[in-house]
């Protein structure tokens, strides 16, 4: 009874930090705007039939959304933050029934709804930089989560839909895979392979049938999607070789390859830069050593939950320590620890021989989910690792399941209440840290006060609002329509100016390779188009384009141009230049 009752309290107390973390980012969702990755999402959606050099369509879907809150940032965001927990609840709920099932567990309501709450919750560290304006991360997360909840709904009721041939599932299944391959092309393609894994892993569910099914309605409505989109397959091919040509010139780790590599490359740099995390596996080695000499099973119990607790206890300082930069890697070594925990709690029980062996099951399910996160992040152009922490629900999810399934195994001691805690406080910490640091932003999130006539009426702070009211300004006493940034990273100009951008809406510098990708984009241009377009530049900007390209491009910059306005952007502490064609 006790247990039942401390059970109970861990659910209530997680449930209100989740409800508490929700007021957090729901009460500042009309705070904050990022002139550079967030703008670049806006403008992907607001000037849709400019864009035609990316494999990537996320914009096909955003602006949907957009168009659906007429253009409200606030609701834009809040619809995102729905999908999110949404599909992070279904994929929850899914897998809960799914292990529930195949592993024959019998549990209370309230280890299951600990168990859909602490995976749902988690889903919020997506938002760990204070970026909640839909983009194709999100997208890609929303994606995969549905991806993987209908694939299990097929599996767990495969008895019912077994007789059909056009089910719902099938086709809701079939629209993410193709959202997915349309949004990114490389993980709806893993995907389709982790989706083969779970086919062997659940081989007696699934008839050739059903999948024969999901295949053909998967090629239609990509077909579909495609010819809408593009208007021919044959215009997509095109335009998707040259998009990889152009990316392909940016030495910024877009080479799948590279990308490939380096991961491995970064996973063992890890385990010497977390030392004392990865010394955790030979501490709870020497441990179990002492454990095995004692064999006396009251302070056995006592041990386990002692270790358990230092545990839970040491990893969160770790956490904090290391400022969250590798939660996937963390949480690697600690599922590592948690194995370990369980084999030895088996070794001195009942028919330890066969928990072990189910200990071992679980490994393929477990592993699945927690390379769903390399799912998300290959062909990234950062470290994937770090990149993972946006997927952590993966992680979270596999943790879970391999917690959920072995406490209902053995009488030890519960560890789902400690994990659930950790977790709860964990995406608090991570959430706060995010509103008191925004990525991009000058200030934390409770200084951005001041509203601007932009996007519904969104709330900035004070230096962005000058450089914002100055645009504006600008935009009322000329008509702009085409603005080509060379700042090499300010896609919001285009917002503020409401100006479409030119060739891509963000025209990516910093990186070896830049200029001769913007110059492959910008004479892809009709010259009539350039020659009307205003120009954005930062002498002294880091990321800023080389002026010269503008020569190449016979623009006779500055020469045919004349000098509209002197801007300072704080958050790349840069100063810019708008420039008009003295033709217009």
């Amino acid at each position: 009874m006790q247990y039942i009752n401390f059970n109970k309290f861990t659910l209530f107390f997680v449930m209100s930090l989740f409800s508490y973390i929700l007021f957090i980012i729901i009460s500042n969702l009309d705070r904050g705007l990022d002139t550079t990755d967030e703008s670049y999402y806006i403008l992907v959606a607001k000037y849709l039939e400019n864009w035609y050099l990316s494999p990537m369509n996320e914009g096909y879907y955003t602006q949907f959304i957009y168009k659906l809150t007429n253009w409200n940032i606030k609701y834009v965001r809040g619809i995102g933050i729905f999908l999110l927990l949404l599909s992070s609840f279904m994929f929850s709920v899914n897998l809960l029934k799914f292990i529930t099932t195949k592993f024959n567990l019998k549990t209370s309501n309230t280890e299951k709804y600990l168990f859909v709450i602490t995976i749902t919750m988690s889903s919020l560290i997506y938002y760990q930089h204070w970026l909640f304006t839909p983009s194709y991360n999100l997208l890609q997360i929303v994606s995969i989560n549905f991806i993987i909840s209908f694939l299990l709904i097929i599996i767990n009721n495969y008895k019912n839909i077994e007789s059909g041939f056009f089910k719902l599932e099938y086709i809701l299944l079939s629209f993410f895979y193709c959202t997915s391959f349309l949004i990114k092309p490389i993980t709806a393609v893993i995907m389709a392979i982790v989706s083969i894994f779970i086919y062997i892993y659940n081989y007696s569910r699934i008839d050739k049938k059903t999948v024969t099914m999901i295949i053909v309605l998967s090629i239609l409505i990509l077909y579909f999607q495609i010819i809408f989109i593009n208007g021919s397959i044959f215009e997509y091919i095109d335009k998707v070789k040259i998009s990889l040509d152009i990316i392909n010139t940016i030495d910024s780790g877009y080479n799948l390859k590279e990308n490939f590599f380096q991961f491995f490359i970064d996973f063992y740099y890890y385990i010497f830069k977390y030392k004392m995390i990865s010394l955790s596996i030979p501490f709870l080695l020497f441990s179990f050593c002492i454990i095995f000499f004692l064999k006396t099973k009251i302070n056995i119990k006592i041990i386990y939950f002692s270790l358990v607790s230092i545990l839970f206890i040491v990893f969160y300082i770790l956490i904090i320590k290391y400022n969250y930069e590798s939660l996937w890697f963390i949480f690697i070594i600690f599922t590592i620890n948690i194995y370990m925990i369980y084999g030895f709690i088996y070794y001195f029980e009942d028919s330890k021989y066969i928990k072990i062996k189910e200990l071992f099951k679980t490994i393929p399910l477990v592993v699945i989910l927690i390379l769903l996160s390399f799912t998300f992040s290959f062909g990234t152009n950062n470290s994937m690792i770090p990149h993972m922490n946006m997927s952590f629900i993966f992680s979270i999810g596999g943790i879970m399941t391999l917690i959920y399934i072995n406490d209902n195994k053995q009488v030890f001691i519960k560890i789902n209440i400690f994990l659930s805690i950790l977790i709860s406080i964990l995406t608090l910490n991570i959430i706060e840290k995010a509103y008191q640091n925004p990525y991009r932003l000058n200030t934390s999130v409770k200084y951005q006060t001041e509203k601007v006539d932009i996007l519904g009426g969104v709330k900035v702070d004070k230096d962005l609002k000058n450089y914002i009211d100055k645009l504006l300004e600008i935009k009322i006493q000329n008509n702009i329509v085409y603005l080509l940034d060379m700042t090499g990273a300010t896609s919001g100009a285009n917002i503020f100016l409401e100006a479409k951008y030119v060739g891509a809406p963000w025209l990516l510098g910093g990186y070896k390779g830049s200029n001769e990708s913007a110059y492959k984009i910008l004479s892809n241009v009709p010259s009539e188009k350039l020659k009307n377009s205003w120009i954005l530049v930062a002498p002294k900007g880091r990321r800023s384009l080389d002026i010269n390209l503008l020569n190449k491009l016979n623009l006779s910059f500055p020469k045919n141009y004349v000098k509209i306005g002197t801007l300072f952007l704080k958050s790349r502490n840069e100063t810019q230049e708008l420039w008009k064609p003295i033709s217009n």
